[in-house]
């Protein structure tokens, strides 16, 4: 079976109407491509190109081939590109405790983009004024103003608190 790069090769071949423009499309050497289109040509055993001096024209094998492998080849680059895509994708919850006057006036607008950009995060906004048992709520970081009594506020196991 003939590489991805042969399938590459022959539809940049075809989309470019000579090797030359195709190697420049493709990064390679003319010779590279030449190699591609061959090889493609001898597992296939079947001729896909008339080549002439100055241009490449699909056989009628290569005109149906081309249609085809084209789709394939535009599939796997969509399917490559979903799969790379995911894995920098965020995703889980996210919970998040502010007292009220700072988490309406700079949380609120900012996580509207922050949750457009990361739609498989699950963010929960908890605004509170009042005192929370940080370790029995189970946050596991705090961040309080410093108008609040932060002295009940002291770091034990995971839970990190700043003042």
């Amino acid at each position: 079976m003939a590489s991805l790069n042969a399938y590459a090769a022959y539809v940049a071949v075809i989309e470019c109407g000579s090797l030359t423009a195709a190697a420049r499309r493709l990064g390679r050497s003319l010779q590279a491509v030449s190699r591609l289109l061959a090889d493609l040509e001898k597992a296939l055993g079947v001729q896909l190109v008339a080549r002439t001096t100055r241009s490449c024209r699909p056989t009628a094998a290569g005109e149906r081939f081309y249609e085809r492998i084209r789709t394939v080849l535009a599939d796997i680059d969509l399917a490559r590109n979903e799969v790379v895509a995911s894995a920098v994708e965020i995703d889980g919850s996210l919970r998040i405790g502010a007292p009220s006057q700072f988490g309406a006036r700079h949380l609120v607008p900012a996580l509207a983009a922050f949750m457009a950009r990361y739609p498989a995060l699950n963010v929960e906004l908890v605004l509170s004024d009042q005192l929370v048992d940080l370790q029995a709520a189970g946050w596991i970081w705090c961040c309080v103003s410093a108008t609040w009594p932060t002295a009940r506020c002291a770091s034990t196991g995971s839970v990190r608190c700043a003042g």
